[in-house]
């Protein structure tokens, strides 16, 4: 029994030393994550319970009604969160991730085709389950970053052509966003575009692939402005919310007031004017504007500052992760996370049109904070598995040696040498190139043997010919020797 005691405890303290010894490339950005992440979700607990206490009490008779919802909310992502850390990120590769993307999209085209959508605001976005209304379309862009980024695995790995994977990547784009749209989400579909061209560059796919895919995005913008007349709305709104501040324009006069009123340092904690129902939604889209009056200035830079935090420290993740997939998936979860933040803050401050998307980790919702808890597991699952030797960043730099002979040679093979093997070497213009390489190279080695074996039979002929001469010298003495 004491032996087992003891096995234990050395197990837990080399568990901890191999913890405390991972290098400071590794460690240093997952705790800055880490921390980023717990920072803002213990602020989004406070901020919903201070924006959300006035229309709870009102609704539901209970100050601290959504406050508990958004507890459960964020201790099932936190469950999730570990679960998904604890997993290999290598597992949500094919085929887990097309049957999590197929599932993704029959409940999306549940929405719109069979009618089970709740309708809110004139948009059907949302089922019920289990009394909690469930946005498939936020678990939707998981899914569809993590297939685009299998797929370009796979067209890495050689298992699919050039002309397939351009199809089955704008299959696995189109559909969703085709869905998306007929909800309607503008601000999702945007968000996900963004995404997607985000693990497009980390994943080094030819430029042509990614401005086709922008052209889409310019397209489909376009189209739900002229479809969807309220797009134009809001944008007119932000340029000038006064032309309509009964209408469009109210929510963004009220949040500029929000802002006004808390000043630098802020009208205090639980003191807002605004969320006594003069500012619509003030727990969920704008609850960044509630910041700004009851932490002023200083508490809205602060939320900035952690967002840059997080963004860094993803993208270092990112750079450190140990295989492409691994990159693209923690460099594409970093992005959109990031992104919608932005836009968030910007629709709340008018800078951007009202699109009605959360603030990550602080809004109020069950489907925004869980499906980001998701992404934040894997995230950490890649940084978890990364180590500075292996890392993907070193491998792409394709660090090299030099040997006893003076010729270079690699030391690991690059994701990114991988990719270009597999898919540069298909243009004809790159295989000219390197058959005329091949073919110079070999007539150097030729010209270079032919050198060698030149000084060979010099050195040779010569060692010979010194070598008769000797004799000769020897006969010549011993000769008049014998004479004397």
């Amino acid at each position: 029994m004491a032996r087992k005691q003891v096995t234990s405890k050395t197990k837990a303290r080399a568990g901890s030393s191999r913890l405390l010894s991972e290098p400071s490339a590794i460690m240093a950005p997952r705790l800055l994550f880490i921390l980023s992440v717990v920072a803002l979700c213990i602020l989004g607990i406070i901020m919903v319970y201070s924006a959300s206490s006035i229309a709870a009490y009102n609704e539901f008779g209970d100050a601290a009604y959504y406050v508990k919802r958004q507890a459960v909310f964020l201790v099932l992502g936190l469950v999730l969160c570990i679960i998904c850390c604890r997993v290999p990120y290598s597992f949500w590769g094919q085929p887990v991730v097309f049957i999590a993307f197929w599932l993704a999209t029959v409940a999306m085209l549940s929405l719109t085709a069979f009618g089970m959508g709740v309708s809110a605001l004139g948009a059907e976005r949302s089922i019920v389950i289990a009394g909690f209304n469930l946005q498939p379309a936020e678990f939707a862009k998981i899914t569809v970053l993590m297939a685009v980024a299998s797929i370009v695995q796979m067209r890495m790995n050689g298992v699919v052509s050039g002309r397939r994977f351009i199809v089955i990547v704008l299959v696995a784009t189109i559909v969703p966003l085709i869905l998306i749209y007929r909800q309607p989400d503008l601000g999702t579909a945007i968000i996900l575009a963004v995404g997607l061209i985000a693990l497009a560059l980390l994943a080094g796919i030819s430029w042509k692939l990614i401005a086709l895919i922008f052209g889409v995005v310019i397209a489909y913008i376009v189209v739900a402005c002229i479809t969807q007349p309220y797009h134009l709305d809001r944008i007119v709104s932000m340029l000038d919310p006064w032309v309509d501040p009964q209408g469009d324009g109210y929510q963004a006069i009220q949040s500029l007031y929000a802002f006004g009123s808390g000043g630098v340092f802020g009208t205090g904690l639980g003191l807002s004017r605004q969320k006594y129902l003069y500012l619509p939604y003030a727990h969920t889209d704008f609850i960044y504007a509630i910041v700004g009056e009851e932490l002023g200035l200083i508490g809205a830079v602060f939320v900035v500052v952690l967002f840059g935090l997080f963004i860094f420290a993803g993208m270092r993740i990112c750079r450190n992760a140990p295989d492409m997939f691994g990159c693209m998936l923690a460099g594409s979860f970093t992005v959109m996370i990031g992104f919608q933040a932005c836009v968030n803050m910007a629709c709340v401050t008018g800078i951007a049109p009202v699109t009605g998307k959360a603030l990550p980790f602080i809004s109020y919702g069950g489907s925004s904070l869980i499906a980001t808890m998701i992404m934040i597991g894997i995230i950490l699952s890649v940084s978890l598995r990364s180590k500075v030797g292996m890392s993907h960043e070193r491998k792409r730099d394709n660090l090299r040696v030099i040997d006893g002979r003076d010729r270079m040679r690699s030391e690991a093979p690059s994701p990114h040498v991988e990719r270009d093997n597999v898919i540069r070497l298909h243009d004809p213009a790159r295989k000219r190139d390197v058959a005329a390489s091949g073919s110079r190279a070999t007539s150097t080695r030729r010209e270079g043997l032919r050198s060698a074996q030149a000084a060979r039979s010099t050195g040779t002929h010569g060692a010979v010919s010194s070598q008769r001469s000797g004799y000769a010298g020897l006969a010549r003495r011993r000769s008049s020797g014998y004479r004397r």
